[in-house]
Order: structure tokens, then C-alpha cells, then sequence
């Protein structure tokens, strides 16, 4: 059965498993569409294009944006692994957000009631606080950690966003001398600003303070541990309280 013609909003790579799979590859260069685009393209076409016949051990790189299709047997079995790339737009995105939340400019009301402002076109007033907001962005990208506080910031809020942990219920005790492991689907990403850490995990957020980032950076590190012999300058209470709150969050669980 031939799939429809179509393309990929991220890089791909292929490895054949089982059986046999025939794709069809374009041999145009990528299209690079965009991924945010809700209007519909032409029914794609696939042109001037490549036969592969995958075997199991075959692996293929299809970069996004390249038109294919594939035939495949019943018993074919692939393993697909797909790369969001990070795109000029998604960072300008993310510069814009974190920048907004550092000038107050930014998150200034523009004109009037939008639904008058689109009945009556008078779009030409707006370009000049407009032409001054893109000006504070890139006085503020100029500044050295900017961009890169910007897309950790991104990422934390990318992490997040995803399906939450399964979690316990009811939550086990945790103990001293329980033995932690992180739970299989388990990953997570941390940021930190001067006073507190953000530990972004599928399904949230939490702000933790500072003074324990040793121990958080070694939970969130180490596969296997015991809660007595998490590091950092904190007592017992808080090693408890910090191992029972991820054990409840589902990123951590008591090895059987």
C-alpha cells in the first residue's frame, strides 16, 4: 500500500528492522514550509524522484521539507526518529518572549479595539511603536546571555508542555534509606535564575530554591541513588522533602 505524497516538518532518519520498505524520494531540494502555515498547500506532487529499497539495517536521512512516499510489505518494520529543528522564527520567538518579560515596553497595549482597527485599515499609526518595539529587541539581543537565557527558557517551556509523568497513586513512603530510581519515561530540563532553579518536567513546572541545586542537579543526574546519600548543604529534612516531591511528580520511584 502506497502512502499519499507528503512531507516532513522535521528531519528524519529511517532504520529498516523488519521485512522490506519502498520509498520514493524527490529529488528537489527541501521546501523548508513552514509549520505554523493553517492554509493549505497544492496536493503535493513528487516530481523527479529517487527509488530506495530499505533492507533490515538500512537506515535513510530524509531532511524536512522533502517530498516521498513509501510502499511497504505486511511484516515491514521501520523505526523513525524525527528532529525538530530549531528554525531563524522559532528563536526570534523565543527572543521576543523573554524579552518581554524584562521590558515592560514590550507588553504596552498597541492602539485601540483590533476589530476597529481592522474595520477601518489604519494600520500606519501602529508602525512606529511597532518600528520601536523591534528596536528594544535588538538592543536587548545585543546584550551577551540574552539569546541563550532565551531559548532555555524555550526548552523549559517545551519540556513541560509534554504529556505528564505517570504518577503514583497512592505515593509510596520514601525513606532515608530508600533507594531511588528515575522512572523510565523520566527526563527533565533546569534553568535557574538567582534565587530559585526551575526543574521542567513532562507535564510541568517546579521553582525549587537555590541553595539546593547540588542535590536537585544530582537527583535529576544520577539513575540510581539513595536519599541519604544525596550531596549539597541541606539537612535530612530537605533531602526528604526534595526526594518525596519528585517520588509524587513521578520523575523518581522506589527501586523494587
Amino acid at each position: 500500500m502506497r502512502a499519499p505524497v507528503h512531507f516532513d516538518d522535521h528531519d528524519l532518519i529511517v532504520v529498516q528492522l523488519r521485512g522490506t520498505k519502498r520509498w520514493y524520494v524527490s529529488n528537489e531540494p527541501p521546501g523548508l514550509n513552514n509549520a505554523w502555515q493553517t492554509i493549505p498547500d497544492d496536493p503535493a506532487k513528487l516530481g523527479a524522484h529517487t527509488i530506495l529499497d530499505l533492507v533490515p539495517g538500512d537506515l535513510l536521512y530524509v531532511p524536512r521539507g522533502t517530498q516521498h512516499t513509501v510502499d511497504s510489505e505486511a511484516e515491514s518494520v521501520p523505526l523513525s526518529i524525527g528532529f525538530t529543528p530549531l528554525t531563524v522564527r522559532d528563536a526570534l520567538i523565543a527572543a521576543i518572549d523573554h524579552a518581554s518579560d524584562l521590558d515592560r515596553a514590550l507588553r504596552m497595549t498597541l492602539g485601540g479595539p483590533l476589530a476597529l482597527q481592522l474595520l477601518n485599515s489604519r494600520f500606519e499609526r501602529l508602525q512606529p511603536p511597532v518600528m520601536e518595539g523591534l528596536a528594544r529587541l535588538v538592543s536587548a539581543l545585543r546584550t551577551p546571555g540574552v539569546l541563550g537565557a532565551a531559548l532555555q527558557r524555550r526548552s523549559s517551556k517545551a519540556v513541560a508542555a509534554l504529556p505528564q509523568l505517570p504518577q503514583p497513586d497512592p505515593a509510596p513512603v520514601v525513606q532515608m534509606d530508600t533507594v531511588l530510581i528515575r522512572a523510565e519515561t523520566a527526563f527533565c530540563h533546569l534553568t535557574a535564575s538567582p534565587q530559585r532553579i526551575d526543574f521542567a518536567f513532562p507535564g510541568g513546572h517546579v521553582y525549587i530554591h537555590r541553595g539546593a541545586e547540588e542535590s536537585l542537579v544530582y537527583m535529576a543526574n544520577t539513575s540510581r541513588f539513595r536519599v541519604r546519600d544525596i550531596p549539597g548543604a541541606i539537612d535530612d529534612e530537605v533531602r526528604l522533602s526534595l526526594a518525596n516531591r519528585l517520588v509524587g511528580l513521578g520523575f523518581l520511584l522506589p527501586a523494587q
